[in-house]
């Protein structure tokens, strides 16, 4: 069984930056996941942006308590920290 830490992926696996949709498919291609069983962590608001665009379910550690870049693509979580991360992939 997979840890949450077996598989890293970052934009050179894409060959594109995000937020750019090739990236957040990675897991999808890679490990042959549906976007219903990957939870994107965010750590900025154009992070949570693309993932949210790509139809990922998304939390965004919005520390310093940003706006959303724009509401039609808010990602499914906005908390600003990671306490309440463990709950929501334990719940999942």
């Amino acid at each position: 069984m997979a840890t949450p830490s077996d598989h890293v992926f970052s934009s050179e696996h894409a060959g594109r930056y995000k937020p750019h949709p090739a990236v957040y498919r990675l897991p999808q291609q890679r490990l042959g996941l549906s976007p219903a069983d990957i939870l994107h962590v965010a750590g900025s608001r154009t992070d949570a942006l693309g993932a949210a665009a790509a139809g990922l379910e998304c939390f965004w550690s919005n520390r310093a308590d940003d706006a959303v870049l724009d509401p039609r693509y808010a990602p499914t979580y906005d908390r600003r920290d990671l306490t309440d991360l463990t709950a929501i992939l334990q719940a999942s």
